[in-house]
């Protein structure tokens, strides 16, 4: 005799957005503070990296790591006391436009001037080494602190992207079958 145990689908739905804003070269007023703790981060730091690194992102650590060896990409670390405290990752897409694709400070030091210390390095490399003419940056809406940060340094919104994820789980069901 075969026994079959059915089993119901569930399904969820989730709508995540996301607002793109865009900072001209025009409006980019540098600052003259030189930050002395942002640098390439090197091998030996991946696995601090990769603590960091969210694991839902777009790019797994592995995959930002290898499109940085490209030149036209750069993986900035901001290092205080031998540690790795923060990253960016800023890609060129056009030869007149680069794009920040992910910032993230570790959560004991968020709040310290770490992200605006490599979004404004960041910023600069793009629009004095590259001469790129605009950078973009993407954040989900119910970031408000990194959209705050963001806007602060002069970045307005070019568009708002919606996403859906979807979610499909199974659930047993008392009732069998034979």
């Amino acid at each position: 005799m075969i026994l079959w145990l059915l089993r119901s689908v569930t399904t969820s739905i989730y709508i995540t957005r996301k607002k793109t804003l865009a900072l001209h070269h025009s409006r980019f007023s540098p600052s003259s503070k030189k930050e002395e703790q942002i640098e390439e981060i090197q091998e030996h730091e991946y696995n601090e990296l990769r603590e960091l690194h969210p694991s839902g992102a777009y790019y797994t650590t592995n995959e930002m790591i290898e499109l940085a060896d490209n030149d036209v990409n750069k993986l900035w670390g901001y290092k205080m006391g031998g540690r790795l405290e923060g990253y960016l990752y800023f890609e060129l897409i056009t030869p007149d436009e680069g794009e920040i694709c992910f910032v993230n400070v570790h959560p004991s030091a968020q709040g310290s001037g770490i992200g605006s210390a490599l979004i404004e390095h960041a910023l600069q490399y793009a629009f004095y080494v590259y001469d790129v003419e605009i950078v973009t940056i993407s954040v989900r809406t119910n970031n408000e602190p990194a959209e705050q940060l963001y806007e602060n340094i002069g970045f307005v919104e070019i568009h708002t992207i919606y996403a859906y994820e979807k979610e499909i789980g199974l659930e047993p069901n008392d009732t069998l079958l034979h």
